[in-house]
């Protein structure tokens, strides 16, 4: 089906036949890169989707907080066989683990108020 497509690329009467043959590959090029992104990202959304499908079956009501903890999980701590998360491959860049970041950001919860004892 793809060399049929591309066929028309090279047509002597077809509607490119005006174009010069690096205008072409610049197309073919143009093309794939499109290509490439669209598999990139429609890959990492389908995953999370079947994530959620699965975890709606035992809850039926995500509250927004969790879903949005759920969500940042997924893409910035589950990795694949590769050792990437879905967030690295999205935006092809590293980026700092997640529990780190969120030992920076958060503070340690306060020690429990002493209660006292009621004299006997």
């Amino acid at each position: 089906m793809s060399q049929e497509l591309l066929s028309i690329l090279t047509q002597q009467d077809g509607p490119f036949s005006e174009y010069t043959e690096n205008d072409i590959k610049i197309l073919e090029k143009a093309a794939e890169e499109c290509a490439q992104i669209f598999q990139r990202s429609s890959s990492c959304v389908e995953g999370r989707n079947a994530q959620l499908s699965l975890r709606h079956h035992g809850i039926h009501k995500l509250s927004d907080r969790s879903l949005k903890a759920q969500t940042i999980v997924h893409n910035y701590y589950r990795r694949n066989r590769d050792g990437t998360t879905p967030a690295e491959r999205f935006f092809e860049a590293k980026h700092i683990d997640l529990f780190e970041w969120l030992l920076e950001k958060m503070d340690y919860p306060a020690r429990p108020q002493h209660r006292l004892r009621k004299a006997a």
